[in-house]
C-alpha cells in the first residue's frame, strides 16, 4: 500500500511539472503610443495590440479610420482619468489583425467645443500577416492531451501493472 501511495504522490509531481511546463503563457500585448506616431509594425492574424493615448480636457482623441477587414477593434476601453479633477487621461483601443493586408490606423486629437479644430493626428500603419506557428487552439489541444494521456500512461503502469513488474 505504501508502495502504491509513493507512486500516485510521484504521478502528482510529475502531473505538477508537466502542466507548468506546457501551460500556455499569453504574452502581453503590445502598447504602442504617441511616440510611435507614424510607425510601421507587422503583426499576425490574432495577435492583439493595444492604441494607449493621453489627452487632456476638452481635448480627445477619437478613432478615425482603419480598414476593418485587417484590423478588428475589440475594445473600445474608455478613458482611465487621473485623480485630480481636469488631469489628463488615458484612452486604450485594442485592436486584433483579423486577416492579411495592410491598413492605416488614424486617430484624431480634436477640441470637442469647436469641431473643425483637429490639432494633431496619430497614425500606425500595419501589415498584418498570416500566422504560420501553431494557432492558440492546437496548443491547447496538445496540453490537453498531454495532461490526460502521460497521466493514463503512467496510472496503467505503475498502479494497474502491478508492484513486481
Amino acid at each position: 500500500m505504501m508502495r502504491a501511495t509513493q507512486k500516485i504522490i510521484t504521478f502528482l509531481v510529475c502531473l505538477l511539472f508537466l502542466t507548468s511546463i506546457f501551460t500556455l503563457v499569453s504574452a502581453e500585448e503590445p502598447v504602442y503610443t504617441i511616440e510611435d506616431n507614424n510607425s510601421n509594425i507587422t503583426i499576425k492574424s490574432g495577435e492583439k495590440i493595444i492604441i494607449s493615448l493621453v489627452h487632456g480636457l476638452p481635448y480627445i482623441w477619437e478613432l478615425y479610420s482603419y480598414e476593418p477587414s485587417v484590423l478588428k477593434l475589440i475594445d473600445e476601453g474608455g478613458w482611465v482619468h487621473g485623480d485630480n479633477p481636469g488631469s489628463q487621461a488615458t484612452h486604450n483601443w485594442t485592436f486584433e489583425g483579423n486577416n492579411e493586408g495592410n491598413t492605416t490606423l488614424s486617430f484624431i486629437y480634436w477640441d470637442t467645443w469647436d469641431i473643425e479644430s483637429i490639432h494633431d493626428v496619430f497614425t500606425l500603419h500595419i501589415n498584418t500577416v498570416g500566422d504560420s506557428s501553431i494557432s492558440t487552439f492546437w496548443k491547447m489541444i496538445i496540453v490537453v492531451s498531454i495532461i490526460i494521456v502521460v497521466p493514463t500512461i503512467v496510472i496503467k503502469k505503475w498502479i494497474i501493472g502491478g508492484e513486481g513488474k
